[in-house]
């Protein structure tokens, strides 16, 4: 089956990632069991993705050339610097 898009002769997929759309929210344990995290930091969630091409079933063998592509995406779909 051909994914919508690829380009002729080529092997590729399509896929959707769900990330968390806002920054996480952090806090020191507290033993009393009140927790009390400080406010996620504000401006945009900044992501990278490594995507590594390999053959399947064939121990981990690059496939395609360059095999490992990064991208920094932001949650608004725009390049981080």
């Amino acid at each position: 089956m051909e994914a919508i898009g690829c380009p002729v002769n080529t092997d590729c997929a399509t896929y959707t990632l769900g990330i968390p759309a806002s920054n996480p929210s952090i806090g020191t344990f507290n033993t009393t069991g009140v927790q009390q995290p400080a406010a996620p930091m504000g401006g945009a969630v900044n992501y990278t993705l490594d995507a590594q091409a390999f053959v399947p079933g064939g121990g981990g063998q690059a496939d395609c050339s360059p095999s490992d592509l990064q991208t920094n995406m932001t949650n608004t779909n725009t390049r981080s610097p």
